[in-house]
């Protein structure tokens, strides 16, 4: 399957980091998908998850096109969170193209 780069995409990035880094990583990051994000050309939504034991942060951001995250990556504001991410924890990052949805089954 050829990958459209006019295709809607999310990207998907996990940090793990130390505890102690834990609330001040995720506070930066939460602030600026609320107040930064989504003024960035082509994003259409983010979500922010943290896991119990203050050692895992996950990232989605869902984009109108590849092209559009590309351009994003320009941005100076972006690219500033981004290094901050890379100093402060291990990340591992991948881009999802649109796909299939499924309706819950319901077994009751």
């Amino acid at each position: 399957m050829k990958l459209d780069d006019a295709a809607p995409i999310t990207l998907v990035r996990l940090i793990r980091v130390a505890p102690n880094d834990f609330d001040r990583l995720y506070g930066e990051i939460a602030t600026f998908l609320q107040m930064e994000a989504m003024e960035l050309t082509g994003c259409i939504d983010a979500q922010l998850l943290g896991n119990e034991d203050s050692t895992r942060i996950l990232i989605l951001v869902k984009w109108h096109s590849r092209k559009a995250w590309s351009r994003a990556q320009w941005d100076c504001r972006l690219g500033e969170l981004i290094e901050e991410i890379v100093t402060a924890g291990e990340t591992l990052e991948f881009n999802l193209y649109s796909g299939d949805c499924f309706a819950a089954l319901n077994t009751a």
